[in-house]
């Protein structure tokens, strides 16, 4: 075999290798979202140029909270969804368009940690989302208690001016 014709075929092998092994972002994408908004966990995968049928196809979202507890958020299997956390939902039409997107709705605290897409079509395709949910602020101090302090600084005002307006001097 020529010199010519072994690099062909060790790029065909190479080719071929790569796309039988799926794909795989290397890195966590990294997702803050406030608590009680919604949060989309991105998850585009290649389709190979062709239709993916129903039956070809399975998504599986998985999270690991901060606890090192693994659930099962949502997966598509056999044409159908099965959803584990209520307020979750991966668009089918964005499927048929090679997005596996999962939108969560109501964030909370429980929805924390690393989520991992994994799509086989039947290549295997997988990314993954830290989500950090943030609670809004909260003042430090409640109505009442800043209603009372301004009570008494306006009380304070009030005898002091009392006190700078009369001539009578205090020893």
């Amino acid at each position: 075999m020529d010199p010519q014709q072994n690099m062909k075929l060790m790029i065909t092998i190479l080719v071929v290798a790569l796309r039988c092994r799926g794909s795989s972002a290397g890195s966590t994408t990294e997702l803050s979202v406030l608590m009680g908004s919604e949060a989309t966990l991105r998850c585009v995968f290649d389709r190979q140029w062709r239709p993916v049928e129903w039956s070809d196809l399975t998504v599986e979202w998985n999270l690991v909270d901060k606890h090192a507890g693994k659930r099962v958020v949502y997966t598509f299997e056999d044409g159908s969804a099965h959803v584990n956390r209520g307020g979750s939902v991966v668009n089918e039409t964005g499927l048929r368009r090679s997005d596996a997107s999962l939108q969560l709705f109501n964030v909370t605290v429980r929805d924390e940690g690393v989520y991992t897409c994994r799509i086989i079509t039947p290549v295997v395709y997988t990314e993954s989302t830290a989500l950090e949910v943030l609670a809004p602020l909260q003042p430090l101090y409640s109505a009442a208690t800043l209603i009372a302090v301004t009570s008494i600084i306006s009380l304070l005002l009030v005898t002091s001016a009392i006190g700078a307006a009369s001539s009578t001097k205090c020893f």
